[in-house]
């Protein structure tokens, strides 16, 4: 448990690096320890040290994450707990596999810190060698089927994701990965019959609103695709998404005022968040 708690919080810290500003050197540091296929990243240690003073060599990751809420964009702070945390899940993920080499928890495990460290090829051979097996562990070919998007393979990741849906019907992650999937394939007939009876439910999930606007869309059914964002923005008023791609659609279709009445609702939903998050 202490390795896979530590892979995740790895990779959550490292997510957010991606995201902070000034985080070109943390990054580089990264991505040079997955090229040499190392699990080592602490080339910029030195740096994130001096670019943050208030951090101090022995720190616990504890100590470090308490300081999070005031410095949550710190990319040197981001860096040296996605770091640690993952030479911690190392160290925990090494023990485990000495002492139970052929646990299936362990060799999934391995598969997933593979996938972290850049290793796609290593990590696709230890998942298929489980999903092989009499009786494969949940959520596996999701886990292989979220490899293979990373990868940017659509066609494995569609089968994958609909051997998922197959094993557990009711995972609606699978139901989303297949309809990214076709969506990526450019195969909007398959993607539409996917998706009725989804959207024809009480409520239907919004991913599934907008994937089913852009089939309706490409197959030429401007009304179809312009009804599904319609149900849409009654759901969720506040989603700028839909707002925006129906003042496309309006624009697309020659009603130009309704356009302009979405494109103004986008706008204020826009500069709503922005005054939001500047407080």
């Amino acid at each position: 448990y202490l390795a896979r708690a530590s892979v995740r919080a790895s990779k959550h810290f490292l997510a957010l690096l991606e995201k902070a500003p000034r985080n070109e050197d943390y990054i580089h540091a990264i991505e040079q320890a997955r090229q040499n296929s190392s699990p080592d990243a602490y080339a910029a240690v030195a740096l994130a040290l001096k670019n943050a003073p208030y951090l101090r060599p022995g720190m616990s990751i504890a100590e470090m994450a308490s300081l999070l809420p005031q410095r949550a964009n710190d990319a040197a702070l981001l860096y040296i707990l996605g770091v640690v945390c993952g030479e911690q899940a190392m160290q925990a993920f090494l023990l485990c596999e000495k002492q139970y080499p052929d646990s299936v928890p362990v060799r999934r495990l391995r598969a997933e810190m593979l996938a972290s460290q850049g290793r796609y090829d290593e990590a696709v051979a230890v998942y298929r060698s489980l999903a092989d097996l009499p009786r494969p562990a949940p959520g596996l070919h999701h886990d292989l089927a979220m490899l293979y998007r990373k990868t940017g393979e659509w066609d494995k990741a569609l089968g994958e994701f609909q051997q998922q849906q197959r094993v557990q019907p009711d995972d609606e992650r699978a139901a989303v990965g297949i309809s990214e999937s076709l969506l990526r394939l450019g195969r909007f007939a398959e993607l539409r019959q996917h998706l009725k009876p989804i959207a024809a439910a009480p409520s239907p999930p919004e991913w599934a609103l907008l994937d089913l606007s852009s089939a309706e869309q490409e197959l030429g059914n401007l009304d179809g695709a312009t009804y599904c964002l319609q149900v849409a923005a009654r759901q969720d008023p506040a989603s700028q998404t839909v707002h925006y791609r129906l003042s496309r659609l309006y624009s697309l279709a020659g009603r130009q005022e309704l356009a302009a009445q979405e494109a103004r609702t986008f706008q204020k939903l826009k500069q709503s968040q922005v005054g939001a998050g500047s407080k």
